[in-house]
């Protein structure tokens, strides 16, 4: 039982550790669709990894459109955070990631859009 108990107690404590991701993990190109209301918008995150492990990245659109990330950030509870400013609006996209997939939200003025995708290999 006591051995239990110790083994239970050293799994809990190393939680934390495998679930932080870390940036060579997101670093690659992703897919996304956002899901708006005249119709899906997809094409691809490129994350970079940069020294002492911060990312920078661009998204690129399906039509051809390139914007370089903001404030590209890394979050408890394997969030990635960025913003882009495609002509005069921020928009903010937070991303949970599991595995090689992800969920979120891009915030723009007029409300929230969910947005989801995965890694390319």
């Amino acid at each position: 039982m006591k051995n239990l108990c110790i083994g239970l107690f050293m799994l809990l404590m190393a939680m934390p550790v495998f679930a932080k991701i870390k940036a060579k993990h997101v670093a690659g190109t992703w897919t996304y669709t956002v899901q708006a209301p005249d119709g899906d918008l997809t094409g691809s995150l490129e994350f970079t990894k940069e020294k002492k492990g911060k990312l920078s990245g661009k998204v690129i659109t399906d039509t051809g459109d390139t914007f370089t990330m903001l404030k590209v950030e890394i979050k408890e509870g394997d969030v990635v955070y960025f913003e882009i400013q495609p002509d005069y609006e921020v928009m903010k996209v937070t991303m949970t990631l599991e595995d090689d997939k992800y969920k979120g939200i891009v915030a723009v003025s007029q409300g929230e859009l969910p947005v989801m995708g995965e890694k390319r290999k």
